[in-house]
C-alpha cells in the first residue's frame, strides 16, 4: 500500500510527516512560481555513486563513502517553489529531471555559469506547469529554516502548457499575473507644485501689454490717415478755406456786372 501513488493537493502535502511518510509517493500537479533563494543550481557530485562530494582544498572527498573521489560530474539541484492554488510548497528537481526541461545538462552549464548565477535556462523553468510525482525529503524538511516539508520530483508525468497566471497566497487568494515585457515604474521623486505668479503681477502685466497693444494700434490708423484722408486731417487741424474761395468769386462777378451797366447807360 505504501508504494501506490497518491493523488494530494500541496495544502494536503503540507501537512504530511517527513518520517512516517517516506516511502510514500504522491501525485501533483504545479505551477513552477519562482526558483529558491541563495541556493546553488548544481553540486559536485561522486562519479561512483552520484552522492554529493565537498572539496578539502586538494582533492574532492565523497560524502556518502567518505573516500577520495578520482572524478567528478556536476548534477543539477534546482530548488523551486510550485503550487497548485492551494499553497505553496518547495520541489527539488535531480539531475534527469533537470536535464529533461532545461534541455541541457548540467555540466554544459556550469561551464558558463557560476554555480550562484542563474542561466536562463534554469529562469525559463518559472511559469511551467507540470503534472509529477514525488516523495518528502526528510533531511531538507527538518531544517530549521524551513517551516514546510521538501519535495523530491521522482518523475515528470505530464508537461502543459505554459501557465501565466500565478498565484499569491494571502488571506483573499489573489491571482497575480506573470510580469511582462512592460517595465515596472521606478520610484519617482515627489512632485513639487509650481508657485503660480500673484494676482497684482498679473494684472499689471496684462494692463502693460494692453496699453502697449492700444498705442500701437493708435499710431497704425494715424499713419493711414495721413496718406490717404489729408483733407479730412485739415478739418479736425485748422479752419477750412474752401467756403471761403467760394465766396471771393461771387463778389468779384457781382462788381464786374454793375461796371457794365454804368458803361451802357
Amino acid at each position: 500500500m505504501q508504494n501506490q501513488i497518491q493523488q494530494r493537493t500541496l495544502l494536503q502535502l503540507k501537512s504530511i510527516d517527513p518520517f512516517e511518510d517516506l516511502n510514500k509517493r504522491f501525485e501533483c500537479t504545479i505551477t513552477i512560481t519562482k526558483l529558491a533563494e541563495k541556493q546553488s543550481w548544481c553540486y559536485p557530485a561522486c562519479t561512483r555513486c552520484n552522492s554529493g562530494t565537498r572539496f578539502d582544498g586538494t582533492v574532492y572527498i565523497c560524502k556518502k563513502e567518505q573516500t577520495v573521489c578520482s572524478q567528478i560530474v556536476h548534477r543539477y539541484k534546482i530548488c523551486v517553489i510550485g503550487t497548485d492554488g492551494t499553497s505553496e510548497l518547495q520541489f527539488m528537481l535531480f539531475d534527469e529531471r533537470g536535464t529533461s526541461l532545461t534541455g541541457k545538462p548540467a555540466e554544459k552549464l556550469v561551464k558558463q555559469y557560476g554555480r550562484f548565477d542563474t542561466p536562463p535556462e534554469i529562469a525559463g523553468l518559472v511559469g511551467h506547469k507540470i503534472t509529477v510525482v514525488v516523495k518528502v525529503i526528510p533531511g531538507q524538511s527538518i531544517k530549521p529554516e524551513n517551516d514546510d516539508p521538501t519535495f523530491d520530483i521522482l518523475n515528470i508525468r505530464k508537461r502543459h502548457r505554459k501557465d501565466s497566471m500565478l498565484w499569491t497566497f494571502n488571506n483573499e487568494q489573489i491571482p497575480a499575473v506573470l510580469p511582462t515585457s512592460f517595465p515596472q515604474p521606478a520610484n519617482l521623486p515627489p512632485l513639487v507644485p509650481i508657485e503660480t505668479k500673484k494676482e497684482g503681477n498679473q494684472s499689471s502685466s496684462s494692463h502693460k501689454y494692453a496699453s502697449q497693444h492700444i498705442q500701437y494700434m493708435d499710431i497704425d490708423q494715424t499713419g493711414i490717415l495721413d496718406d490717404t484722408n489729408m483733407s479730412t486731417k485739415r478739418t479736425f487741424q485748422g479752419n477750412d478755406d474752401s467756403d471761403k474761395e467760394k465766396s471771393d468769386d461771387s463778389d468779384s462777378n457781382s462788381t464786374m456786372l454793375k461796371k457794365g451797366k454804368r458803361a451802357r447807360t
